[in-house]
């Protein structure tokens, strides 16, 4: 088992019991993690257990960052459409079914 194989079954397990009772899913996943790799993992396990999430970051030099709404099976995951790095203006991205506030 790789490293990714044991992050993502970590991950599945906070989300499949890391409700309020400790036994229930959660119903949202706010990503605050720190690299790619993780956000990788994250929605890996969103996907597969069709949960939406919050994914957000900032910038190295803290000068920027973004806010993405992922929601499995209506809006492209992470992987598919990263955020935009070195934006410095909010848009609304309408060509893809997706939001991503760059700041």
């Amino acid at each position: 088992m790789d490293v990714f194989e044991v992050l993502l079954t970590l991950v599945l397990g906070r989300i499949r019991h890391g409700g309020k009772n400790g036994k229930s899913p959660v119903d949202l996943v706010l990503g605050c993690v720190d690299n790619f790799e993780a956000r990788i993992t994250v929605n890996q396990a969103c996907l597969e257990l069709g949960v939406k999430w919050m994914e957000s970051g900032v910038s190295e030099n803290a000068m920027s960052g973004h806010i993405q709404f992922i929601k499995p099976g209506e809006t492209a995951c992470f992987q598919c459409a990263p955020p935009l790095i070195g934006a410095s203006y909010c848009f609304l991205q309408r060509a893809m079914p997706f939001i991503i506030l760059v700041f």
